[in-house]
């Protein structure tokens, strides 16, 4: 359903964004169930880039280097010392690959859109954010004349 006078400016492969002249609306699925989200324009905080690690993997690594450290200073077994090691790099490498890198979207706070995006949508991005920037500054002449 569209607004009076509402434009589509741009269509962002980004996980379903859509970007008229009053809104930006995001669909996507989260757990198999479909989310739909709006923003009104005149709403929006900020726009941010950041990255997000599921902790947890460091948490497994730390915890068998301590445990490794323990078993060894009681066992003297090299062979038990290198292969908890080895498991422990192998979850450091899972947290290093399993980064994720957001664009969030706030508006009033604390409704947000969060975007996973990849290093080849730089463009993609750096269009999306100019229109929004342009969108926001036309409303807001828009608003002021009337």
């Amino acid at each position: 359903m569209k607004l009076i006078e509402e434009e589509e400016i741009i269509s962002v492969n980004m996980g379903g964004l859509i970007l008229t002249n009053y809104r930006i609306k995001h669909e996507h699925k989260e757990n198999g169930v479909l989310k739909k989200t709006v923003l009104f324009i005149e709403e929006i905080d900020g726009i941010q880039t950041h990255r997000k690690n599921p902790t947890y993997y460091l948490y497994i690594a730390a915890v068998l280097v301590l445990g490794t450290f323990y078993y060894y200073s009681i066992s003297q077994d090299i062979t038990l010392l290198i292969g908890g090691l080895v498991f422990a790099g192998i979850f450091i490498g899972i947290w290093n690959s399993s980064r994720q890198y957001l664009l969030s979207i706030v508006a009033n706070g604390k409704l947000s859109i969060d975007i996973e995006m990849n290093k080849t949508m730089k463009n993609e991005l750096e269009n999306l954010l100019f229109e929004i920037s342009k969108a926001r500054a036309s409303l807001r002449r828009y608003n002021a004349k009337n």
